[in-house]
């Protein structure tokens, strides 16, 4: 019996090597779509012959070098996924053009790829959600920040790991300018694959509401539409201006009633997003 081929974009983090290790254990094929700046540990699990080398971050070279390399080597992926959340677009566009299951190309960048995305499609969903507003010019984030009042959020809407992100606590010129260009620095330091495609889009932020309270991330799956709630995570914060995870608390401590709300939450979120699987 042939063994069954899955293509995987991009190694993703140090922590995927579990992914990787579990695909293997379980018989499938893996090939991988990669830069050649890969760590010694990728190597060991998928044969160089079975890395297809392209800009993950970049849908159309990515799908021009994967059809390239089906034509040319006559195979076919059973699947095609990624463990990495920075790719979560790229990977639908590609799934999307080659016809395999996968996050929609809609809903991915509503959910990875645009926080602004994210943010309008559960605001037109009545969702609870910060008010916000969006810029690309100094002068129209400081009006901005005007509007929305303080306690506020700086955020880039293309970024992750919260660089970038910074708290604001006085409507002051000086001080937001300052912080602006703190956040940008943030960006530009960033020496990460991914955060050099981001930083293209450097200059687009969101003026949010800051809501304070605890940070809970409520973990699962979907399914055919169906959302299975797997527990709920809570993550002790830095102290501001920055949004630093120092700590998370598995499962978190919380009343019934508290899990139940976060329970209803996400799926009101995930159908606000489009989420089918």
């Amino acid at each position: 019996m042939m063994s069954k081929r899955i293509l995987i974009v991009n190694w993703g983090t140090l922590g995927s090597n579990y992914a990787f290790e579990v695909a293997k254990a379980k018989g499938l094929e893996i090939f991988l779509a990669t830069s050649p700046h890969y760590p010694p540990w990728v190597g060991k699990i998928v044969p160089r012959e079975r890395m297809i080398f392209t800009n993950t971050y970049d849908s159309e070279k990515l799908i021009t070098d994967v059809a390239a390399f089906i034509h040319k080597k006559k195979i076919h992926f059973e699947a095609v996924t990624t463990f990495f959340e920075m790719n979560i677009v790229q990977t639908a566009d590609l799934a999307y053009l080659l016809g395999y299951p996968f996050v929609s190309p809609r809903s991915a960048r509503k959910t990875s790829g645009n926080k602004l995305l994210m943010r309008i499609a559960c605001e037109e969903k009545s969702i609870p959600t910060p008010r916000f507003m969006v810029f690309n010019k100094k002068k129209d984030g400081f009006a901005a920040l005007k509007k929305i009042g303080v306690p506020a959020v700086l955020k880039p809407v293309k970024s992750g790991h919260s660089f970038g992100t910074l708290f604001i606590d006085k409507v002051d010129k000086n001080t937001f300018y300052k912080l602006l260009k703190r956040a940008k620095d943030q960006l530009d330091s960033n020496a990460d694959e991914w955060m050099r495609y981001y930083n293209l889009y450097k200059k687009d932020f969101l003026i949010e509401e800051y809501v304070e309270g605890p940070v809970l991330s409520v973990d699962g799956l979907v399914q055919d539409k169906r959302v299975m709630i797997c527990g709920i995570s809570k993550f002790d914060m830095s102290p501001t201006p920055l949004f630093i995870q120092e700590a998370v608390t598995i499962p978190a401590d919380l009343k019934q009633t508290t899990k139940e709300e976060c329970f209803k939450y996400p799926q009101k979120v995930v159908s606000a997003l489009e989420l089918d699987n």
